[in-house]
């Protein structure tokens, strides 16, 4: 052996000398294989816990703004070729009353305004078939019974019997007559040119 081989193998003694001295082999230290699973477990469990809680919560809470929500919901893009869509219904006046020995509401004559709704008694001595207003006599598009208990000018039984309502002009040839509490829904009137008393 030459010199540099002698070297070579001392060098690699001493380093085997090393390892050996440092670390015995063997099987690797039981506690702390097990303790390292159970932190990997728990690791795992938190990790999936947390997944299905987001799912969870993503699933019950509609993410964006929604018509329920604080914010309004975008509305729908209309289709072409579609009108815009009707403004709802206002929701019906509330019940009006005779008072007994006071006048019945001035008619607003010719300056009645489309849309809103005016205090009227209609009379009904001839039933629910003509009814003046805004200057023109109307014309029910549909027979309406009388209501029963209604009352008359000076009170209960007094007089041709009165129904006390709103009468909202719809358009220029319309006008609708609403009656809370007497009648189930509105009755829509058209005007006409002669109107015969009743017989």
């Amino acid at each position: 052996m030459n010199g540099d081989e002698e070297q070579e193998q001392a060098a690699l003694r001493a380093g085997m000398r090393e390892l050996a001295d440092g670390e015995q082999a063997g099987p690797a230290p039981v506690e702390a294989v097990i303790r390292e699973g159970r932190t990997r477990r728990r690791r795992t469990a938190a990790a999936v816990g947390g997944v299905l809680l987001c799912a969870v919560a993503a699933a019950l809470v509609p993410l964006g703004p929604t018509a329920g929500g604080d914010r309004p919901a975008a509305p729908a893009a209309p289709a072409v070729g579609a009108s815009a869509p009707a403004t709802p219904p206002a929701p019906p006046p509330p019940r009006r009353t005779v008072t007994p020995g006071e006048p019945s509401p001035a008619d607003p004559g010719a300056d009645a305004v489309t849309g809103r709704a005016y205090p009227v008694d209609w009379p009904v001595h001839c039933g629910l078939g003509r009814l003046a207003f805004a200057g023109r006599t109307w014309l029910a598009g549909t027979v309406v019974g009388i209501p029963a208990g209604l009352p008359g000018p000076r009170g209960p039984g007094s007089g041709p019997p009165l129904l006390p309502g709103y009468a909202t002009l719809t358009g220029p040839d319309r006008l609708r007559f609403e009656a809370p509490g007497y009648l189930d829904g509105p009755v829509e009137l058209t005007p006409v040119a002669d109107a015969p008393g009743c017989a």
